[in-house]
């Protein structure tokens, strides 16, 4: 394994621990793919992950396909290579904050996997660039704007990470600032999220009003005096434990890994600050997904989980053009007939 690199600068308390938390989640390097594959089919929410896979293909395909290049906040362990390389993007800047889990998604990219790009014509082409670093670090689009064809980025994605910035109003504006500098006019940005609105629903309706755990599902508010009502009054810094069987939240209540509560108004709120228009916000439920046969497959529990989670997509508006100065009115043309001779 590589030397580990330099921690990426962050903003805000917790994020040691989110780190290690991410980075405990790699997959051993000694454990074949395949054997990681057959774990993970075995878990009770598998066909979660795969309806959750099937939202992310198909928002790749309507969002990013044939982009000259898109920048992926938190990629995580590359489990997104096949959703790349099928969409047809021709480079992608990929980055993490654990070390950890982008060693294990260069292996993946080094051993084949995610091949994708089926067919004559297929994506196997995508060059991938890792990078160590933190969505939140202020000078993101300044490091990375020279990486990027000159109009910017067709695309910025974040994929379940996007909440990690609303610790404050400070920090998520500042994040919607970078991604906006980051794309080219007419670029989107897009993902998934948890949806604040619908954990706080579930807390408060099938759980005690501060926690809820069902089904290999943990919710809970974090802070002293917390509950949903209290959680639901305030846009940002409410932390929450959100633990998820067989995915890479699972364990957080062993390793004190939070997150912040996400409210989908403050998100389309601060994005429109920053040239940012909504096309689709949505229940990850009612959301579609390629294959569409996905989200037939989702018992009562797992379509539970998927309603937890929202999808976005924001395309940055064209700068407007500055309107030409209007013509001076021409002086009329003398010893022209009057009406007063």
């Amino acid at each position: 394994m590589p030397p580990r690199a330099a921690p990426p600068r962050q903003a805000g308390a917790g994020w040691a621990e989110r780190e290690t938390h991410y980075d405990a989640q790699a997959n051993d390097p000694q454990q074949s793919r395949a054997a990681a594959l057959a774990k993970r089919k075995g878990g009770a929410l598998y066909k979660y992950k795969l309806f959750a896979n099937a939202v992310k293909r198909r928002m790749y395909g309507a969002y990013a396909r044939g982009a000259p290049a898109i920048v992926e906040l938190g990629c995580g362990r590359g489990g997104d290579i096949s959703k790349w390389r099928d969409a047809r993007v021709r480079r992608v800047i990929a980055l993490d904050l654990s070390s950890a889990q982008l060693d294990e998604a260069r292996r993946r990219e080094g051993q084949g996997g995610g091949r994708g790009g089926g067919g004559k014509g297929g994506g196997g082409g995508t060059q991938i660039e890792w990078r160590h670093a933190s969505m939140l670090q202020p000078d993101l689009a300044a490091s990375l704007r020279p990486r990027l064809p000159d109009d910017g980025a067709a695309a910025v994605v974040s994929q379940f990470a996007v909440h990690y910035a609303f610790e404050s109003e400070a920090s998520a504006s500042a994040l919607l600032a970078q991604v906006a500098a980051l794309l080219r006019p007419g670029g989107v940005f897009f993902g998934a999220a948890p949806d604040g609105d619908a954990i706080l629903r579930a807390i408060a309706t099938d759980g005690d009003g501060r926690t809820l755990q069902r089904d290999g599902l943990l919710l809970r508010l974090e802070g002293a005096g917390d509950d949903a009502a209290a959680a639901g009054a305030s846009e940002f810094g409410r932390l929450l434990l959100f633990s998820l069987q067989d995915t890479v939240t699972a364990g957080s209540e062993h390793d004190d890994c939070t997150e912040f509560l996400l409210h989908r108004a403050a998100l389309v709120r601060l994005a429109a600050a920053h040239g940012l228009v909504p096309v689709e916000l949505e229940s990850m439920a009612a959301s579609a997904a390629e294959p569409a046969s996905a989200a037939t497959a989702l018992d009562a529990a797992q379509r539970y989980v998927a309603a937890l989670y929202f999808t976005f997509a924001f395309r940055l508006e064209a700068p407007k053009a500055e309107e030409a100065p209007k013509a001076e009115e021409a002086p009329k043309a003398s010893g022209g007939s009057d009406a007063s001779t």
